[in-house]
């Protein structure tokens, strides 16, 4: 989004507010300065680091998880207040929303040509047709992933009529809830945002099966908040074998503004103990999954030129 979280507040206010086009915004903070939030003094600042974000099994890697650790124990000694703190229920969080992503990125991305319906906004009618043309005429050159979530979301839908749609629905306000009473003692939640390091990019397209699960085993941690909705902004917390480490912070949906000022904080500190350099930062939640399957359309639609648009086929 930016390349350092100053520029970011810079953006946020001008693209931040209320947008009566935008139904997916639910609880919108009122307009406000988000540079001010820079100025926030370290000591009056929370940190909670999620232990559930760490060590997760067979995916979490030792340096990674001591680099995000570090950078914490660099913002305590910057004056902030840095506790650890356990939510149980954050492991399930990726379960949960691969449930509601199956079925609602079916219905919305692919029977919903992009779009969905029986909600109140702008609905870009090329877009819709574009979709739905390129679809009908190479939907199966859609990535392999897309095709999975697809498959398994018709099958889902059509076997169980939104049983486990309407359970995952639910299961998304108990962690919602438990978030949120974290985030009554504490201003950000802090846990890597990746729990490993980087893939070499593939020379060749990948295997299906490798295609499947490195589209979705990067979402661990960012996917519990996608299905919640809190904000969260991905930080630079340092580097291991010359690969960038991600730290996530993630704030109250009232009050996620005040992640600009813990962050600018983080960068200053970090950049301060030579660690690294203004690498970028960017909001991970909550877009992770419709950013994925928008790409994967994007990715298609200058494809869709090579189709018939009035026979739907190739």
């Amino acid at each position: 989004m930016a390349r350092d979280v100053s520029t970011v507040a810079r953006v946020l206010n001008v693209i931040a507010g209320d947008d009566p086009l935008d139904p997916r915004q639910g609880r919108v903070a009122r307009e406000r300065d988000y540079t001010a939030d820079l100025d926030v003094a370290p000591r009056s600042l929370r940190i909670g680091v999620l232990d559930e974000g760490f060590g997760w099994p067979g995916l979490s890697e030792p340096a990674t998880d001591s680099t995000v650790r570090t950078a914490a124990s660099q913002l305590a000694a910057a004056g902030m207040a840095v506790e650890t703190l356990s939510i149980p229920l954050h492991r399930q969080g990726i379960d949960i929303m691969s449930v509601i992503s199956v079925e609602g990125a079916t219905s919305t991305m692919i029977e919903g040509f992009g779009q969905g319906n029986n909600w109140k906004g702008f609905y870009p009618v090329s877009l819709n047709e574009a979709v739905g043309r390129g679809l009908a005429a190479r939907g199966n050159k859609l990535y392999p992933s897309v095709i999975a979530l697809a498959l398994l979301g018709h099958y889902t839908r059509t076997r169980f009529f939104g049983r486990y749609y309407g359970l995952a629905q639910e299961a998304s306000r108990h962690l919602h809830s438990a978030y949120d009473s974290a985030l009554a003692r504490f201003d950000a939640l802090l846990l890597p945002t990746v729990p490993f390091q980087p893939w070499a990019l593939p020379t060749k397209r990948p295997e299906v099966p490798q295609a499947v699960s490195r589209a979705y085993l990067t979402l661990h941690n960012t996917a519990p908040f996608d299905a919640t909705g809190h904000p969260a902004i991905s930080l630079n917390a340092g580097f291991t074998d010359g690969l960038p480490v991600g730290l996530m912070l993630v704030g109250s949906c009232v009050i996620g503004a005040a992640l600009s000022g813990i962050g600018f904080i983080h960068s200053f500190v970090i950049e301060q103990a030579d660690v690294v350099g203004r690498i970028g930062f960017f909001f991970t939640a909550p877009a992770t999954m419709a950013y994925l399957l928008l790409a994967a359309v994007t990715w298609l639609l200058p494809r869709f030129s090579e189709a018939d648009p009035e026979k739907g086929v190739i």
